[in-house]
C-alpha cells in the first residue's frame, strides 16, 4: 500500500515537473517579453520596465517559438560550432554573450537571446530561431539577468504592459527617465497613457524631452503641462543631420521611418547614395519617393580612397568580395606583395584574377620596404621577430651590440642573422655612427649622467658645472670619460667647444640685456644702454664683458663690432641714397641725399660715416 502510495506521488511530480511555463509569470522579480510583431524585447526587473530593445527574430514566423520559457545557462563566448568558429571571434555569428532558453523541449542549447555578427540585422526578421540583439546591449542584458527568469515570446498587437499583466506580473509603476526622443509623425497628446484619453492637441514631428515611460507611452512636457504620447513612431536620441556618400553593396529596402515596421515594398539596389540624416544604423535618402529610411548591411561609409599602394603580405590572406568579413570567399593570397588600388576602413581593394576584390590583411606591410645599410647599436637584450609586428616575435635574442640593417620599415629594422633575415625594433637603440670627436663642453648648469643617450637610462651622479671633454656625439648627446666609466650626458645651455679669447671693442647702438650664460634662457632684467663695450670672449655670436655685477654675456642687436676707421674721404654719389642711424639696413631713415659728393669721416663694414643737417649719418654705397 505504502509502496504504491509513493509510487503515484513520484509520477505527480513528474506530472507538474514537465507541464509547460504558459502560466508563469512570478508576481515581482525578473522578466523578459519578446514581441514578435515589432521585434521588441522588454526587461522588467522588481514590476519596474528597466530597459526596451529591439532585437531580430526568426526569418519565418515560425522559427522563434513563441510560449513562457526559462534562461536556463549563461555562457559567454560560446563556439559556434556548426561553422567551427571559436568563441570570441568577431565573425561568430552570436556574438559573445549567450542566454540559453528551454524551448520546444531543448535545454539552452538551441534556442537562446544572443549577440551578433551583422548589426544592421537588428529589427527585422533573420534569424533561424534565436533573438538576436546588439553585442553592448547583449552584454548589459546579461551582467543584469538572473538564471530561472521567465522568458515570454509573443506575437501580439498588446502592450508589454498588458502581456506582463495578463501573465500575472505585478507592473508598480512607470519608468522615471530624462531622455530626448524624436517624434517621427504628427501626434496626438493624451491626458493618460491610454487610447481613451486623447486631446485635439497635436504634436509635430520634433525633438522632445521624456520623463516618464510606461509600456509604450511616454510622459513628455509641453505648453498644455504633462502630456502622453505613444511610442511607436517615436526613436530615442535626435537625428543627426549629415552629408555622407553611402556606397551600397547590396539591395536595401526603403522605410518610411527609422523603424524595422515600416518597411516599404521598393528596394535600392547597390548603388552610390547621399545620406542626409543618420540615427543608430540607419540612413535617411531622397528618392523618387521623397525622404525614405535604409538601414543597409554592408555599407560603405564615407568614400573609398583611391590609392597606388604596395601591400606585401606575409600570411595568407582571404578574399572578399566588399570590405566586410560576412563576404568572405573561398579564395587565398599566399605570403606575396600586392598593389592595392583603394583603401576603407583598414580593407584594401586590389585586381585579382577573380576581378576587383578586398582584403584585410594582418601583419601586412603596406608600402615599401626602405633598403638600408645602416649600423645600429643595441643597447639592450633585443627579440628577433620574423616580420615587423609584435606578434611574430621569436624565442632568439640578440645581446647588446653592433649590427648592420638592410631595410627599415614603421621603426623596425631587418638584419642578417643566423636564422635568416630577421627584424628587430630595438629600445634604445643608437641608430647610425657615433660621431668620434675630441670637444671641450663646458656646462652651466647640474647635468645628469645616463648610462646610454636616451633619457630613461639616466642615473643619480650629476655634474656641476664644469667643463668637460667630449669623445664622441649621437643625436645630441655626448659620451664623455667619468670617475663610473664612459657615460652619456645631454647637458642644457651648454657651450661646446672653445670660448674665443678676445679683445674687442663692440660698440653698442641700442639697448642690450646682460645674460648669465651665452644662452637666451639665462636673460637678466639689467640692461646696457647704448655704448662701447670691450668684449674678452666669443662663442656662436654671443659676447663676454665684464660689467659691474661681474662677467656677463650679451647678444646684441645692430652692434659696431671692431673699431670704426677714422678717414678723411671723398664720395661722390651717382644716385640717390638713403640715411641711416647706424650701420645697418633695418636702420634707414626717410631723409635721401640726392647725386653729389659728400666728405666719410669713418668707414666700418662697407657703410660711411657723414655729417648731415641733422647730424652724423651712416651711408652705403652702390
Amino acid at each position: 500500500m505504502m509502496r504504491n502510495i509513493a509510487v503515484i506521488i513520484v509520477l505527480l511530480v513528474s506530472f507538474l515537473i514537465g507541464m509547460p511555463h504558459e502560466a508563469e509569470a512570478s508576481n515581482q522579480g525578473q522578466l523578459i517579453i519578446i514581441n514578435k510583431s515589432n521585434n521588441q524585447l522588454a526587461f522588467y526587473d522588481n514590476g519596474k520596465l528597466v530597459r526596451t530593445f529591439s532585437v531580430g527574430t526568426g526569418r519565418d514566423n515560425a522559427f522563434t517559438p513563441e510560449g513562457t520559457f526559462k534562461i536556463v545557462n549563461k555562457i559567454k563566448n560560446r563556439p559556434y560550432y556548426s561553422g567551427n568558429i571559436p568563441g570570441g571571434d568577431p565573425r561568430n555569428p552570436l556574438g559573445d554573450r549567450w542566454l540559453g532558453l528551454d524551448a520546444r523541449g531543448t535545454y539552452g542549447t538551441t534556442y537562446a537571446i544572443h549577440g551578433n555578427n551583422n548589426p544592421a540585422s537588428i529589427g527585422n526578421y533573420v534569424s533561424a530561431g534565436c533573438v538576436r540583439m546588439h553585442n553592448h546591449e547583449v552584454r548589459w542584458l546579461f551582467d543584469q539577468v538572473k538564471l530561472n527568469t521567465t522568458v515570454i515570446i509573443t506575437n501580439t498587437n498588446n502592450t508589454f504592459e498588458q502581456i506582463a499583466r495578463s501573465r500575472g506580473y505585478q507592473i508598480t509603476q512607470g519608468q522615471a527617465i530624462n531622455k530626448t526622443i524624436t517624434v517621427l509623425e504628427r501626434t496626438h497628446l493624451y491626458n493618460q497613457p491610454n487610447t481613451s484619453s486623447r486631446t485635439s492637441a497635436v504634436l509635430n514631428p520634433q525633438s522632445v524631452r521624456a520623463t516618464e515611460k510606461l509600456s509604450n507611452w511616454y510622459k513628455i512636457n509641453t505648453w498644455m503641462g504633462p502630456r502622453w504620447i505613444p511610442s511607436n513612431n517615436t526613436i530615442d536620441g535626435t537625428i543627426k543631420n549629415i552629408s555622407q556618400k553611402l556606397t551600397l553593396t547590396e539591395n536595401a529596402r526603403l522605410h518610411n521611418q527609422p523603424i524595422a515596421n515600416t518597411r516599404r515594398s521598393e528596394v535600392l539596389r547597390p548603388q552610390m547614395v547621399q545620406a542626409t540624416g543618420e540615427w543608430n544604423g540607419w540612413y535617411r535618402v531622397n528618392t523618387w519617393l521623397g525622404s525614405k529610411w535604409i538601414k543597409p548591411s554592408n555599407v560603405i561609409v564615407g568614400e573609398i580612397k583611391s590609392i597606388s599602394q604596395k601591400i606585401t603580405l606575409t600570411q595568407n590572406t582571404y578574399l572578399h568580395n566588399q570590405p566586410f568579413t560576412n563576404t568572405r570567399r573561398s579564395e587565398l593570397l599566399r605570403p606575396q606583395t600586392v598593389q592595392a588600388t583603394g583603401e576603407w576602413n583598414g580593407w584594401y581593394r586590389i585586381n585579382t584574377w577573380v576581378g576587383p576584390k578586398w582584403i584585410k590583411p594582418s601583419n601586412a606591410i603596406v608600402g615599401e620596404i626602405k633598403q638600408i645599410s645602416q649600423i645600429i647599436t643595441l643597447t639592450q637584450n633585443t627579440y628577433l621577430h620574423n616580420q615587423p609586428f609584435d606578434n611574430t616575435r621569436r624565442s632568439d635574442l640578440l645581446r647588446p651590440q653592433t649590427v648592420q640593417a638592410t631595410g627599415e620599415w614603421n621603426g623596425w629594422y631587418r638584419i642578417n642573422t643566423w636564422v635568416g633575415p630577421k627584424w628587430i625594433k630595438p629600445a634604445n637603440a643608437i641608430v647610425g655612427e657615433i660621431k668620434q670627436i675630441s670637444q671641450s663642453i663646458t656646462l652651466t648648469q647640474n647635468t645628469h649622467l645616463h648610462n646610454q643617450p636616451f633619457a630613461n637610462t639616466r642615473r643619480s651622479e650629476v655634474l656641476g658645472p664644469q667643463t668637460v671633454q667630449a669623445t664622441g656625439e649621437w643625436n645630441g648627446w655626448y659620451r664623455i670619460n667619468t670617475w663610473v666609466g664612459s657615460k652619456w650626458i645631454q647637458p642644457t645651455n651648454a657651450i661646446v667647444g672653445e670660448i674665443k679669447s678676445i679683445s674687442q671693442s663692440i660698440t653698442l647702438t641700442q639697448n642690450t640685456h646682460l645674460h648669465n650664460q651665452p644662452f637666451a634662457n639665462t636673460r637678466r632684467s639689467e640692461v646696457l644702454g647704448p655704448q662701447t663695450v670691450q668684449a674678452t670672449g666669443e662663442w656662436n655670436g654671443w659676447y663676454r664683458v665684464n660689467t659691474w655685477l661681474g662677467s656677463k654675456w650679451i647678444q646684441p642687436t645692430n652692434a659696431i663690432v671692431g673699431e670704426i676707421k677714422s678717414i678723411s674721404q671723398s664720395i661722390t654719389l651717382t644716385q640717390n641714397t638713403y640715411l641711416h642711424n647706424h650701420p645697418f639696413a633695418n636702420t634707414r631713415r626717410s631723409e635721401v641725399l640726392q647725386p653729389q659728393t659728400v666728405h666719410a669721416i669713418g668707414e666700418w663694414n662697407g657703410w660711411y660715416q657723414i655729417n648731415t643737417w641733422i647730424g652724423p649719418k651712416w651711408i652705403k654705397v652702390n
